[in-house]
């Protein structure tokens, strides 16, 4: 039988572990027009439950639009991503794609190409419309066009702009914040605002002197409730014919530390090495086995960071202090208050530590892990 677990973003039609409350909520906000800002650390089941809600919306008749904005490199990029994004929501329900289409050919950024595929279908396109057109101009007629088609009224919308702090990495930052939110205060449509890049969000949407000042209502994902996930597990192992037992399976969540994304890695893996029967043998051997394929991620992680910032990191991973400002701190990390408080900040921005539950701790559980056993000898 094959692996019932999935490491990437869930199908929408795949079985989910809880989140019904927050699919409620979504739904809400699409049927009254409210916009979302949704956040939690990485890899915590984000893309997953907006993609899940937007095909229960579709079904209903929205128009859903998703953007991804993950490693966008420029303000044209942005543009493309978002003509390409509402081609393919218009051209994925037919009613809407013969209607659409005289719209679309009225952009005036982007056309639309058909693109042949291997299977002998097409892809859906965009090329600019305009070559000399300059990358500003492209985005602000790209969210105009958006904003007309919204106002048409012919069918509900629903957007998601998918790791929306990203835009912050841009040298044009602030252009672009001003245009995106410029172009949809006031249309009767829900936006979903979806990172995890916490601290970046937060201050987008909470500074006065942002455009997207209180625009959205924040919403977290917390993690998984552990008898949801044993429940999850135990239901997910007998499709892919294991034996696990409800101890067995509450392993498997506090090894990842009720994190989605592990659970699902770690489960994997143990029904990888098992046979008939799931035990705490075959879920040690999963955890390091998940551990060792995420440990190129961490590496590449450490790798962006000062020798300041990743001795603060390992600190954090071994002591898991009340504070960061104290003197056994600064003794435990080698460096000055300064330092340690210009490291903090960094590490904040980058959503690699958190205070929870009156400690500082990293954020992500298996990566906190490794950096304790990978530094025993910090005092």
């Amino acid at each position: 039988m094959p692996n019932p677990f999935r490491q990437e973003a869930l199908q929408p039609d795949a079985l989910f572990c809880n989140r019904v409350g927050e699919q409620r909520r979504l739904k809400d906000a699409a049927e009254s027009g409210q916009n979302v800002l949704l956040h939690s650390p990485r890899r915590y089941g984000k893309t997953s439950l907006c993609r899940k809600v937007q095909h229960t919306l579709n079904d209903a008749g929205y128009a859903c639009v998703f953007v991804d904005f993950f490693g966008v490199d420029g303000v044209e990029e942005i543009a493309r991503r978002l003509a390409r994004a509402v081609a393919v929501a218009i051209h994925s329900r037919q009613p809407l794609w013969d209607k659409g289409r005289r719209w679309l050919s009225a952009w005036k950024s982007f056309r639309l190409v058909l693109l042949p595929a291997s299977d002998g279908s097409f892809d859906i396109g965009v090329e600019k419309a305009r070559l000399s057109a300059d990358p500003r101009t492209l985005l602000d007629d790209m969210l105009q066009d958006l904003a007309e088609f919204v106002r048409g009224g012919h069918y509900p919308c629903h957007v998601v702009f998918d790791e929306f702090q990203e835009i912050t990495r841009l040298r044009e930052a602030a252009l672009v914040e001003g245009l995106i939110r410029g172009a949809i205060q006031g249309l009767e449509c829900s936006f979903v605002f979806a990172g995890s890049r916490r601290g970046i969000l937060k201050a987008m949407f909470q500074d006065r002197t942002r455009p997207f000042f209180q625009s959205a209502t924040p919403m977290e994902l917390p993690p998984l409730p552990t008898a949801d996930a044993v429940a999850y597990l135990r239901e997910q192992f007998a499709r892919g014919g294991r034996e696990i037992s409800e101890d067995a399976a509450g392993m498997i969540v506090d090894k990842a530390s009720n994190h989605p994304y592990y659970i699902q890695h770690v489960a994997s893996d143990a029904y990888a090495v098992s046979e008939e029967v799931v035990g705490p043998e075959e879920i040690e051997q999963a955890y390091e086995l998940t551990t060792n394929a995420c440990v190129p991620l961490f590496e590449a992680t450490l790798t962006g960071l000062t020798p300041q910032q990743i001795g603060v990191l390992r600190s954090v991973a071994q002591h898991q202090p009340t504070e960061l400002s104290g003197k056994g701190f600064s003794q435990a990390t080698g460096l000055q208050p300064s330092s340690i408080a210009y490291s903090r900040k960094k590490l904040l921005e980058e959503d690699l530590i958190e205070r929870r539950m009156d400690r500082w701790r990293v954020v992500d559980p298996v990566f906190e892990d490794w950096l304790r056993r990978q530094a025993p000898d910090i005092h």
